[in-house]
């Protein structure tokens, strides 16, 4: 398999659902799959955590990404809400928040 081209590898796996031919593709590709991981999710440790996933189950599932995309909107409420305190938290404006998390990080459209 290592002698095919990507293209040949990725007309198999999309005409006919070769596991072999997409796990081949992940395996070459990995570091790619890692900075668009990192894109999608702007943190290394989640970034990583989402390669390794793609190269263990050769899929990024949607479960996935939205695991990653709550796990960053967790982790910048946590610094915001230390930066403000308590106080400041409770006076936060949650509405103009939210709209700038789903502008920098958009939830998938139902």
């Amino acid at each position: 398999m290592n002698s095919l081209t990507d293209q040949k590898l990725l007309g198999d796996y999309t005409e006919r659902q070769c596991e072999a031919a997409f796990a081949e593709l992940v395996r070459r590709h990995v570091d790619l799959v890692y900075s668009a991981a990192l894109r999608m999710v702007r943190d290394a440790h989640l970034a990583e955590e989402q390669a390794a996933q793609v190269r263990k189950d050769q899929t990024l599932t949607p479960e996935a990404r939205a695991s990653a995309r709550e796990s960053i909107r967790q982790q910048t409420e946590k610094a915001i809400q230390t930066m403000l305190g308590e106080k400041g938290w409770d006076q936060f404006n949650r509405p103009t928040y939210n709209w700038w998390l789903d502008t920098i990080n958009p939830r998938p459209v139902q």
